[in-house]
This record gives structure tokens, sequence and C-alpha cells, in this order.
């Protein structure tokens, strides 16, 4: 396939002033539900991939066959300076049962959107996650001699996730 002069992989730059540059990575929001907007400092996880069920016809004893098998959602992971705010915390509490409550899953679970914005603060892409819950809730370690801040990271496990369109 030959590509124009001014595009690669398929993306077309355009000349001037209609030039459109990649989206920066450090301007999103996470909405929780019942949490509403919070500021974090990193998300990962969010990602997707199929796997591969690999099978052979009977009688061909030369070459396999591969479908599409089960979509594999990669538990996700927020981070965020600690504060006073005690949301994440508490929540975890709730999906691990740390109060010795009798909880559904469904009273654990909540629903996510991901918002990356552009440098105006303009939504430009965003994303659903659906059913997440806590497995993993920690902080860094406590350093006397660092005076660097204290990150909180919560890991989310979670039953998939779509883009929806900005609106």
């Amino acid at each position: 396939m030959a590509y124009e002069r001014g595009t690669a992989s398929g993306q077309s730059f355009a000349q001037g002033n209609n030039r459109k540059n990649p989206y920066q990575k450090f301007n999103f929001l996470v909405d929780i539900d019942d949490f509403g907007k919070s500021g974090f400092q990193t998300c990962t996880g969010l990602e997707k991939s199929v796997n591969v069920v690999e099978y052979r016809d009977g009688g061909d004893h030369n070459s396999k066959r591969k479908e599409p098998g089960w979509v594999d959602y990669p538990n996700i992971t927020l981070g965020r300076g600690m504060s006073d705010d005690q949301d994440m915390k508490d929540w975890a509490n709730k999906s691990m049962n740390i109060d010795g409550e009798t909880i559904s899953s469904a009273d654990m679970k909540r629903d996510l959107t991901i918002t990356l914005q552009d440098p105006s603060h303009t939504a430009r892409r965003k994303w659903e996650v659906y059913d997440a819950f806590v497995v993993n809730y920690k902080f860094d370690d406590l350093d006397a001699e660092s005076d660097d801040f204290l990150i909180e990271t919560i890991e989310l496990a979670h039953e998939g996730w779509k883009e929806v369109s900005v609106s």
C-alpha cells in the first residue's frame, strides 16, 4: 500500500493551521459512580485482547484453524496523590468486606467513565468501564528522607469497556 506525502499509517497531517496533532495523555478525568469526577495522576490497563482458539479439522494433519475466543480485559489501575478524601479507601473496604458487613456484589461494583481532554479541556475521547470493583488498594512506602507526595493506588477488576461518542 502506497502512502501519499504527509500521511503515516493512514493518519493524515494537514499543512498550516489545519494541522491535527495526536492527543496528549496527561489531560484526563475519571468519573466514578457516586464519586463524581476525580483527578488521577495515572490510569493504566485500558486495553482488551481476544484469546485465540486453535483447532484442527478432522483429517487435516498439516494445519490448524484459528477462531476468536473470549475477550480479556486486564485490571485498570488508578493512581493519585493521597489526601483527606476517603472515597477510594471506603470503596476498597466495601469491596474487600473489611467492615464485616454483608454486601452483595452489585453494591461493590461501580461504572467508570474515563475522558481524555484536549489542552482547552474539551472532551475528545471517552471510555465507559462496566461493573468495576476494587481488587487491590495500596499507597507508597513511607520514607522519612523523601519529600515526594504519597501516592494512593487502586486496582480495579471489571467486566469490560467500550469507547463511546463524546457529546
